[in-house]
This record gives C-alpha cells, sequence and structure tokens, in this order.
C-alpha cells in the first residue's frame, strides 16, 4: 500500500492544477480520436511544466569516477542565453512555477549564475539550488535573492575529507569537505 505523503493523484487534484490538468486530459482524448480516426494530431495545450530541472552548464570542478554525466562534463556545450532566458519567460507565461539548478555539471559555475538566479526570482520563480558546494562564496553572493520556499541542497556524499578527495577529486586539489561546510553557516545567516 502507498503511503499517504506519495498520493500523486492527491498532487495532480490540487486546485491550482485543476485547469492544467483537464485541458491535458481533454487534449489526449482529442488526440486519441485524431489517431483513430487518421486525422493529423491536435495541437498540445499551450501548457509548461509546473517545475522544472535546469542543467546550466556541462562544467564542473570536479572529476567524480561515479558522475552519472560523465560523457557531457566539460564538452562546451551551452545554452544561448538569450535563448534560455526567452524559454523560460515563455513557460512562465504558461504555467512553470519553479525551477531546480542542477546536475550536468556544477551550477555555480556558469559564468552568469547570480545574475541568472535574480532573473528566475524577478519572474516570481521558487529556485532551488543542488550544488557541490566548492563555490560557497557564489552561493552566498545570491542567498539574499532567495525566499522562504526557495532553497540550496548541498550534494557532499563524504563523511571525512580523506574520503571526500578520493571520491571527487576536485582540481583545486586543496579544496576540503571542512571548507565547504564553512560555507554553510554563513550562507544561512545571509538569509536564514
Amino acid at each position: 500500500m502507498t503511503e499517504s505523503i506519495h498520493d500523486f493523484s492527491a498532487k495532480l487534484r490540487q486546485p491550482s492544477l485543476r485547469e492544467h490538468v483537464e485541458a491535458y486530459l481533454r487534449w489526449r482524448k482529442e488526440l486519441a480520436h485524431a489517431r483513430a480516426e487518421g486525422r493529423p494530431d491536435p495541437e498540445p495545450p499551450a501548457q509548461a511544466p509546473i517545475s522544472i530541472n535546469l542543467d546550466l552548464t556541462t562544467a564542473c570542478n570536479y572529476r567524480c569516477d561515479h558522475c552519472i554525466d560523465w560523457d557531457i562534463l566539460n564538452t562546451k556545450h551551452r545554452h544561448d542565453e538569450e535563448t534560455l532566458r526567452s524559454s523560460i519567460c515563455t513557460m512562465v507565461e504558461r504555467g512553470l512555477r519553479s525551477v531546480i539548478l542542477i546536475g550536468g555539471g556544477e551550477p555555480t559555475i556558469y559564468p552568469n549564475f547570480a545574475e541568472f538566479v535574480r532573473f528566475l526570482k524577478d519572474l516570481d520563480l521558487q529556485v532551488a539550488v543542488v550544488s557541490n558546494g566548492s563555490r560557497g562564496d557564489v552561493l552566498l553572493d545570491v542567498a539574499d535573492a532567495l525566499a522562504p520556499r526557495d532553497w540550496v541542497r548541498h550534494s557532499l556524499d563524504a563523511g571525512s575529507n580523506e574520503l571526500f578527495r578520493a571520491m571527487h577529486k576536485p582540481v583545486k586539489r586543496s579544496l576540503t569537505l571542512d571548507e565547504i561546510c564553512e560555507w554553510i553557516p554563513r550562507i544561512k545567516a545571509r538569509n536564514p
């Protein structure tokens, strides 16, 4: 039996989602009829996801052997920032409410990270950041822009400096787990 915290159907029945879910279901019904009758597919509703995971960059300052994104790291693939911002604005117009800056590399390495977070906040989006924590100064710089429902998660994966260095092989060889953890209270003090 599914625990109540995993009641995904209840999440879809939230009043704020009703219109989106109903439009999607109408479209799926129209799509099935069109395909059964050999007609062209109808246009899907002009909706966006409620939340997206966004890989801002493929750049990373670690060389973890276990990285799920190993094949794309540091490949110089990059977004055209104007196109990215325009796409985000379109998705906001269509119902986007939150962006999780995650994966594909270390998001704080993105050259305009702080400005991009502030752009997202100016659009009244909930923002989350999943970081390896190596650039606490960048997270500290943007902490004041975050709101109570926003969050920052450090993906540390180690309990000692030795294990941290062995697992993550940071480019800056002197970087320690202790140094990363020292930034956490400073960031929290900037914006509890």
